[in-house]
């Protein structure tokens, strides 16, 4: 994670993210990464935190095709709710429960029947 923070000067004053496309693949892996670096460091909640941000860029994102675009939003907002119901786990308390609620809510409005397993394929790892 250190590296793509080091390089991310670099990247913005290249034309590479001009390309919508690029941008987003740009904000989803650096999502993905801040996940799975926050199982094994003691930056957990900011780098949740990072990922959330990440995932909400992808959502401003516009695109060409409105079809298209209701898709990526759809998916980045499951991912959303991985990464909320992941604070959650981590936070605890009352706080906790209501995170894990809400994400809880919002895959079950999507027809997941089990939203702790899909969290645990999006973002495995040991979080509470």
């Amino acid at each position: 994670m250190d590296l793509l923070i080091e390089q991310e000067p670099a990247l913005n004053q290249s034309l590479l993210l001009r390309s919508e496309l690029l941008r987003i693949e740009m904000f989803h892996a650096r999502a993905r990464l801040a996940i799975a670096c926050a199982v094994l460091t003691k930056d957990t909640v900011k780098l949740l935190k990072q990922a959330e941000k990440d995932t909400k860029s992808i959502e401003k994102e516009k695109t060409g095709e409105n079809i298209s675009g209701q898709m990526k939003k759809l998916d980045m907002a499951l991912h959303v709710a991985v990464v909320r119901r992941r604070r959650g786990q981590l936070l605890g308390g009352l706080l906790g429960k209501e995170l894990i609620k809400t994400a809880d809510e919002f895959m079950t409005t999507e027809d997941i029947k089990n939203p702790a397993a899909i969290a645990d394929v999006i973002a495995p790892g040991k979080w509470s």
